[in-house]
């Protein structure tokens, strides 16, 4: 498998989630990344789909929820596949965050956020954003 992500220490041998000590990346580093939307690359089927469903695939909404994340937020990290015989090593975050809809009234939302930096240190790969079930 192809490591994509900058953090590429002890890949595992085969696809699945394996846990690795983190958080990988410096959060500032990645809301940096964040500032601009066009840095943040949909790596996987799944994010383009949560992207569409959350945010209307609208990325600097997305871009918005990067920059609030605190380290508090922080869930695990773990290598992850993009079904291409690609893989990532991965910061999840999970945020709680109130939100208006639009007929007016305020709700509260949990997004689980799980993304990586790419080998060049250029791109935020996010792999998920979805909201708790």
């Amino acid at each position: 498998m192809d490591v994509v992500s900058e953090y590429s220490e002890a890949p595992p041998a085969e696809a699945g989630r394996v846990k690795i000590s983190g958080p990988i990346y410096a959060l500032d580093r990645v809301q940096r990344l964040a500032e601009d939307p066009e840095r943040i690359l949909m790596w996987t089927l799944k994010s383009q789909r949560d992207i569409e469903v959350l945010f209307e695939s609208d990325t600097e909404e997305l871009a918005r929820v990067v920059r609030t994340l605190a380290p508090q937020h922080y869930l695990n990290s773990e290598w992850c596949t993009d079904g291409r015989n690609r893989i990532a090593a991965c910061d999840a975050y999970c945020l709680d965050r109130r939100e208006t809809t639009a007929a007016g009234s305020t709700i509260q939302v949990q997004y689980f956020l799980k993304f990586a930096i790419d080998v060049e240190g250029m791109l935020l790969l996010l792999v998920s954003c979805h909201l708790s079930n």
